[in-house]
């Protein structure tokens, strides 16, 4: 059964913009060498989606998501990238930022939505006191995001001792768009 979704559609406003525009700075990359239109967010609920896709506005359903034309989420009125972009962002830099590498166990916990614990964190790529990029260390790709949920030295401390403390809380991963969209 296909459900419908309910939604609303708009221009971003300068907020979430600036919001953009920060996280590619965090990354050290320009906004405009990877945004190349005026984004629009589609509110579901509490969550957005941006997107620059033209025929979005008139027909958006979950294949904004999947096929790659999202530029990322906002929730709660934070604005954090897709997966899409950080590995376009990684692909141009020739290297990670912002980013962890998680071992199995750890990919497998974070996409049932679940938060990181330090032991899971198999290697770091600062600023990682921000939104991080998560990695599967099978295959390097992005697997969702995430935030640090301890302070800035507990967070370099567990990280250090491999620490069985849950550090990054899970914002959104692939798996949460087949939750959300079911």
């Amino acid at each position: 059964m296909i459900k419908r979704l309910r939604y609303k559609v708009k221009k971003a406003d300068k907020n979430i913009i600036y919001g953009l525009k920060t996280m590619f700075k965090l990354l050290g990359v320009g906004y405009r060498d990877f945004v190349k239109c005026r984004p629009y967010i589609y509110i579901l609920g509490n969550l957005g989606i941006l997107s620059c896709s033209e025929y979005g506005a008139k027909y958006f359903n979950a294949s904004i998501v999947y096929s790659g034309e999202w530029l990322g989420i906002v929730v709660d009125n934070r604005v954090y990238l897709s997966t899409i972009v950080y590995e376009r962002i990684y692909r141009y830099l020739g290297g990670y930022r912002a980013a962890i590498i998680v071992s199995e166990h750890g990919v497998k916990t974070f996409l049932y939505g679940n938060d990181l614990f330090a032991s899971s964190v198999i290697e770091y790529y600062e600023p990682i006191y921000n939104p991080v990029a998560v990695i599967d260390s099978f295959d390097n790709r992005v697997i969702g995001v995430a935030e640090p949920m301890v302070s800035e030295n507990e967070l370099i401390n567990a990280l250090k001792k491999g620490l069985e403390k849950p550090v990054y809380k899970n914002i959104y991963d692939l798996g949460f768009f087949i939750r959300y969209f079911e």
